[in-house]
């Protein structure tokens, strides 16, 4: 007996994977599914024997999936001191994975590794893909207008740290960050669409993440447009910036921005490169129209932003970039519990459907927890205190949940039901991307 943890195996192609070698070496358990069908995601529980007298060193395990209908194969290893899963292409190359190259899952235990394949012969993809993605797809989406891509965001992308809080010792922390990295590193590990929150604080802009006067201040807004612009100097992607949920902390009444507030954060926005207005000025009212070559075909990066304030007139920042709501025609309708069951079923049942109504637009799939707060008598303390005693943390609901979105979410996706935005908590790899990549793939590629 030893430690445990699980592989899920994403079949995104078409092909049905049949096993055609399994063996292994002082592995206490270690047996794939002989045949995984397309659109299927089998998880598979794995564990070491680690007795006293095992060499763990000597601990092995291999096995061999061909892709029925192709000549192209790949093999799964695994190793002990230290833990480690990996995937060998042997027999198959993919965007940036080339044939005989190597891909890193890692281990964890009681915890799951997850690896995706999807695409066909000849265009394949897979786990480790390419920072540039929306670049190295255009082939395939370019021509699609955005209510036909699937595209990643994260929510709160600010909350990766805490710069302020008046709460003490960092006992807030668990309960206001959202997100593992910086905006940054989500845009590297592949998010296209971020859930930025601003708040004045000190003169400054900033993001937050706050219930009534009780949170924490995060990334700076000079921050975020400094890793906008250094992404995409090298990147030339579509990105989407959402601002929302303000909070002007400076004032004695905590309150939303105000108009000459928001024209001073537009103000501020102007130093972002690459703000793209669109041409076509009969697609303005409704971007989900444009294809994503409108956006980047021309070897620019695009970057959107979508200031959440209806009533404000843009004035000399009209068609400088920024938009409205409604003009990115977003669906976001969000579970609102802690429970990982009640939301995923929720999130799907919305899902459903979605690109066959009538009412045509983008569809955001909500797969984030939300903390439910305790009452409380007014007292800061009191409310600190029983945050802390029944509050989950955020990290620990996003494991809960992101887990559930390789094994539940790519079966359910159809030409008739199809998220455009898969919206997270704790973006902290690749593995999300190359998903958002195998769901595209699923509908239109294959």
């Amino acid at each position: 007996m030893g430690e445990g943890g699980s592989l899920t195996l994403v079949n995104g192609t078409p092909y049905r994977w049949r096993r055609v070698q399994q063996d292994n070496y002082q592995m206490h358990s270690w047996n794939f599914p002989e045949g995984i069908e397309p659109s299927t995601v089998p998880n598979t529980y794995i564990e070491f024997n680690q007795g006293v007298f095992t060499t763990r060193s000597d601990t092995s395990g291999s096995v061999t999936y061909a892709l029925e209908g192709t000549d192209a194969s790949f093999r799964i290893h695994i190793r002990d001191k230290p833990s480690n899963i990996w995937i060998e292409l042997n027999g198959l190359e993919a965007t940036n994975n080339p044939r005989g190259s190597e891909i890193k899952l890692g281990w964890r235990h009681d915890g799951t590794v997850n690896f995706v394949l999807s695409g066909k012969h000849g265009s394949f993809h897979t786990s480790n893909p390419p920072m540039d993605w929306m670049q190295q797809n255009r082939t395939t989406l370019g021509q699609r207008p955005l209510s036909q891509i699937c595209i990643l965001g994260t929510h709160d992308s600010g909350m990766s740290f805490v710069s302020h809080t008046d709460a003490p010792g960092g006992i807030i922390d668990d309960y206001v960050l959202c997100q593992s990295t910086s905006v940054l590193g989500q845009l590297a590990h592949g998010s296209r669409y971020f859930d930025i929150r601003p708040q004045y604080s000190g003169g400054q802009l900033w993001t937050g993440h706050y219930s009534g006067k009780l949170g924490g201040r995060g990334e700076s807004l000079s921050s975020i447009i400094s890793a906008v612009n250094q992404f995409t100097q090298q990147c030339a992607e579509l990105v989407i910036l959402r601002f929302s949920h303000t909070l002007q902390t400076d004032a004695d009444n905590w309150r939303d921005f105000n108009n000459d507030e928001w024209r001073s954060l537009m103000n501020e926005l102007l130093k972002i490169e690459h703000l793209y207005v669109v041409q076509d000025k009969s697609k303005a009212d409704d971007l989900s129209l444009l294809k994503l070559d409108d956006f980047i075909g021309n070897g620019k990066a695009a970057v959107v932003c979508v200031m959440d304030n209806e009533g404000l007139e843009f004035g000399d920042f009209a068609e400088k970039g920024f938009y409205k709501p409604t003009q990115l025609n977003i669906r976001d309708e969000y579970s609102d519990k802690d429970d990982a069951v009640v939301m995923v079923n929720d999130q799907l049942n919305k899902m459903k459907g979605h690109m066959s109504a009538n009412e045509k637009r983008l569809s955001l799939l909500s797969w984030t927890l939300t903390q439910q707060m305790p009452s409380w008598n007014g007292n800061v303390l009191d409310l600190v205190t029983k945050v802390t005693a029944f509050l989950k943390p955020i990290r620990q609901l996003a494991y809960t949940c992101n887990k559930e979105l390789f094994t539940r979410l790519l079966p359910e996706v159809g030409d008739k039901s199809f998220p455009n935005v898969v919206y997270i908590d704790y973006l902290d790899s690749q593995d999300y991307l190359a998903l958002i990549i195998a769901i595209n793939d699923k509908v239109f590629n294959n």
